[in-house]
């Protein structure tokens, strides 16, 4: 019978049910029900009902393999992830276990930690240790017990879950291949392959952009709204700061002096940075620039937020009147609505346009954005070291 062995140099090994392993659960001592087993390409869907056994809300299923055993003998920890779809209850937790031969002609029920509890629909990782364990090298039976909140809740509340192989996160940063947990081979014809891609800078809009940089940005203060801070991130910065009305809009301004030296854009076809809603409901942003002794206005076109996702914001010089005499760099932040007037937090992080996104997952030292012989040594130093 196939199994997945997960194992990282040095470090905690593994081992899961695979997929096909999972496709044939069934539902031991009569805890709770199942109305459906439905197996997919990740594992198996389970949609079913939390039932009252032994004054617990609780359902337990199960994976038997009597007439088979697995050896798990060369693993640390039995592990499942459970995806939960649709919960209906004000807590949820789990628990795994496995059956293993006593070698009296028996078998040993071994528990793990309970879970903490689910209060999002976010996968939960379950794990038994091995360690020491009798009977490692014969596991019958695979499971885990989802519990409500106790005798005090309805029996026979809804549950919708998927059932996984767990995967280990990259050990490191040479870690840039599947199977995760583990150096090898693939690891290096991964980083071979991408060390030859060229990297293009991301986000560019002109031929020969003015950008600003940490230093600068990190002189970001209030224009209009509530300020609340700038904080450093990377090779930006994070702006922390409050939506509220101005003349009818929700609006939020915050910006940088640029007067000791003024800013010279003339040569420049463009001005541009990066912003990237992390959190908030702001819903645009543009770049202001304010020119000249009399700190003329001048903004460039508006562009929509989507959380998480890295826009850039830009205004072309050429409607500029004194490009070469630039003394106030501001973003300007909108509201969901123009009528929505009530006050809302959002954090903005800004970067440089042309830099400090990693061309791929083996860009791993400075100068970002480019591959060179650092990145290099740097895979090697990583794969050496090994997983922890």
């Amino acid at each position: 019978m196939a199994l997945t062995l997960l194992i990282g140099a040095a470090s905690a090994q593994e081992i899961t049910l695979t997929p096909a392993q999972l496709a044939n659960p069934i539902v031991p001592f009569g805890a709770g029900t199942v109305d459906s087993f439905t197996p997919d390409e990740f594992g198996v869907l389970i949609d079913g009902d939390l039932g009252d056994k032994d004054d617990f809300s609780r359902i337990v299923i199960s994976w038997d393999f009597f007439g088979a055993p697995i050896d798990a003998s060369g693993a640390d920890v039995f592990t499942l992830t459970i995806d939960p779809i649709e919960v209906n209850t004000p807590f949820l937790n789990a628990v795994m276990f496995i059956q293993t031969a006593d070698g009296m002609g028996g078998f040993t029920f071994i528990e793990g930690s309970v879970s903490a509890e689910w209060t999002l629909l976010e996968p939960v990782e379950l794990t038994v240790p091995l360690t020491g364990i009798v009977g490692a090298d014969q596991v019958a039976r695979v499971g885990f017990q989802a519990f409500g909140p106790g005798a005090l809740f309805p029996s026979e509340t809804p549950i919708v879950f998927r059932v996984e192989p767990s995967t280990p996160p990259p050990c490191n940063a040479a870690d840039v291949a599947e199977p995760f947990g583990v150096l090898d081979a693939a690891d290096t014809m991964a980083a071979l392959a991408e060390s030859t891609m060229p990297c293009e800078p991301a986000n560019v809009i002109g031929m020969n952009p003015l950008t600003f940089f940490q230093d600068a940005l990190l002189g970001f203060s209030e224009i209009t709204g509530d300020f609340n801070g700038v904080a450093a991130s990377g090779n930006g910065v994070v702006v922390d700061a409050e939506l509220l009305d101005n003349d009818g809009f929700s609006e939020n301004t915050f910006g940088f002096l640029t007067t000791n030296p003024v800013v010279d854009a003339s040569a420049n076809d463009t001005i541009e940075l990066e912003v990237q809603l992390l959190s908030g409901e702001a819903s645009q942003a543009r770049l202001v620039v304010k020119e000249g002794p009399t700190f003329f206005f001048v903004a460039g076109d508006s562009v929509d937020l989507t959380s998480g996702e890295p826009m850039t914001i830009f205004l072309d010089t050429s409607v500029l009147a004194t490009p070469e005499d630039i003394r106030e760099i501001d973003i300007q932040v909108f509201g969901p609505d123009g009528s929505e007037l009530s006050s809302t937090n959002f954090e903005l992080r800004v970067r440089p346009v042309g830099e400090g996104l990693p061309c791929g997952p083996t860009d791993l030292v400075e100068p970002i954005g480019v591959y060179d012989a650092f990145d290099i040594l740097e895979h090697v130093r990583a794969f050496n070291a090994g997983c922890p």
